[in-house]
């Protein structure tokens, strides 16, 4: 059988689906690949642009697309002409309307060296309301042989009149057995690392979260210290949830997070997994963690805890991190968050 996407780990439902769409002309103008960063959606709209102009697509003994003819080679290095991909300019929280509106300019030129036009917006949520509506534009009424692709790490910002547009493919997060054997096969340093750090791999496991990329980067010595460092943290502030913690502990637990607000919301979004395992913990013996290592650790972390006591400190840290995607003082919200928790 021949094999589609074969960058791309894993998702088989929708390779095939989309694979066939591509080889039958069926492929949808506008595409919403939606998951968490390094679950390899830049990578699955790199491999669907080579297909839509892969020059092998009806040799059924090759993979599809096939990686070695000079399009597919092209694109997946970044230098073919019709494959654009729009960025957040550095230093901007958003994508303006702006620069949509010069991306949407270029969508009506004809192609210069292929069949298809392919245009990825990557951090697709992140587009201003006014970037969206002009971008909607296109999505109603698409220029011939033209394909987008909005990339997107969650996609409740997204308008509902463009996702209706757009057909969605969400990307699968695998277990820490499929991370496992993808590594294993993949890279020495991971077989490397299993071999003389055997409790050290299980964290980098836990820590990717269902994503390679992720995994990927935690074969990186330095990444892997900031992440030990990160979950020394988040540990710090579980040990402070009880309910006789002196506040002053509490406080500084907290505080002993990222006070940069990029760093805050990434670590408020690990000690919400950290949180959830507790609360499983309490509820059944049979549960797979996301934070701790093994339900064991979890459940003697959320020992001496009550459940009801977990669910409102979970809304709490949820609270504060939503305060912090609106640009709220990072000083101040973890101060508050701390006086919530002692009070409840």
């Amino acid at each position: 059988m021949r094999s589609y996407f074969p960058n791309l780990f894993g998702n088989d439902f929708h390779k095939n689906r989309i694979a066939l769409a591509v080889l039958e002309g069926r492929l949808p103008h506008a595409l919403l690949i939606d998951g968490p960063s390094g679950s390899g959606k830049m990578t699955f709209a790199t491999e669907i642009a080579a297909a839509l102009n892969c020059e092998a697509r009806g040799d059924g003994t090759r993979p599809f697309p096939c990686g070695r003819c000079n399009s597919c080679r092209r694109i997946q290095e970044g230098s073919f002409t019709d494959v654009k991909v729009l960025r957040r300019t550095d230093g901007k929280a958003t994508i303006g309307v702006r620069e949509i509106r010069d991306y949407r300019a270029d969508m009506y030129l004809s192609a210069t060296e292929s069949g298809y036009k392919v245009y990825i917006i990557d951090e697709a949520e992140k587009m201003t309301v006014e970037a969206q509506n002009a971008l909607l534009i296109m999505l109603e009424e698409p220029p011939k042989n033209v394909v987008i692709m909005l990339l997107a790490s969650g996609s409740d910002t997204i308008l509902t009149t463009i996702k209706s547009r757009a057909q969605y493919v969400p990307m699968a997060r695998f277990t820490t057995d499929e991370l496992s054997r993808y590594l294993d096969e993949n890279s020495a340093e991971a077989r490397s690392i299993a071999f003389r750090d055997a409790d050290g791999y299980k964290v980098l496991l836990v820590s990717a979260d269902g994503r390679i990329g992720k995994a990927k980067e935690l074969l990186n010595p330095k990444t892997r210290d900031e992440n030990e460092e990160t979950r020394a943290e988040i540990l710090a502030v579980i040990r402070a949830l009880g309910k006789k913690t002196p506040y002053t502990e509490l406080y500084a637990a907290i505080n002993s997070l990222p006070q940069k607000r990029v760093e805050f919301s990434a670590s408020l979004e690990t000690l919400i997994a950290a949180i959830g395992d507790l609360i499983s913990a309490k509820k059944s013996d049979d549960f797979s963690p996301v934070f701790f290592t093994d339900t064991d650790s979890a459940k003697e972390a959320a020992r001496d805890v009550p459940i009801s006591r977990l669910i409102r400190i979970y809304e709490i840290v949820m609270h504060t991190c939503r305060e912090c995607e609106k640009n709220a003082n990072v000083t101040l919200a973890a101060a508050n968050m701390a006086s919530k928790i002692k009070m409840t």
